[in-house]
């Protein structure tokens, strides 16, 4: 199920108690799908989260997050995706999100779906295995590195990065 019919579908900005149940098991089914999925979510602008397989930190503010604030810039296309560190154990994910609207077009929230870098970072390096210094990348319209096989460079921007040290460093 798209993402965009899933939102169209599921009323996610005012979602009453009962339908919340009924959300976090799409999320779960979505999960057992495809296991590249780690969570699927919906963050909103008090700072709750949607999320059932994700125990929320003191101190968690949704607003403040990379793929919230990702979604919000790309609104009201799905955003092109962003690196991050999980918030608890830091582990490094790629979220691509959404924003959710209102009836009067207002942004009230985001949802997303994440995948941990590492599932990339393999299928990169199956597609390349025969030469022994190669390594692939992913850089954005906007210059971010979006993936890249030394976390060093994960969300920096190219133009501030040494061609050389980039080029060379695997």
């Amino acid at each position: 199920m798209p993402l965009k019919y899933f939102i169209k579908r599921h009323n996610l900005y005012s979602t009453p108690e009962k339908d919340k149940i009924e959300v976090l098991k799409h999320f779960y089914t979505f999960n057992q799908i495809d296991p590249t999925i780690k969570y699927i979510y919906a963050g909103y602008e008090d700072d709750s989260l949607l999320i059932y397989n994700y125990d929320t930190p003191e101190g968690y503010k949704s607003t403040e997050r990379p793929w919230y604030k990702e979604a919000v810039r790309y609104s009201p296309k799905i955003s092109e995706g962003v690196v991050y560190q999980e918030f608890g154990n830091k582990e490094w994910l790629v979220a691509l999100g959404k924003t959710l609207v209102d009836e009067k077009h207002r942004i009230v929230g985001v949802v997303a779906i994440d995948t941990p870098l590492e599932n990339l970072l393999k299928v990169f390096r199956e597609k390349i295995g025969i030469y022994e210094t190669a390594y692939s990348f992913v850089i954005k319209k906007d210059g971010t590195i979006l993936i890249h096989p030394d976390e060093n460079f994960l969300g920096k921007k190219t133009e501030n990065l040494p061609l050389k040290e980039f080029l060379s460093n695997p």
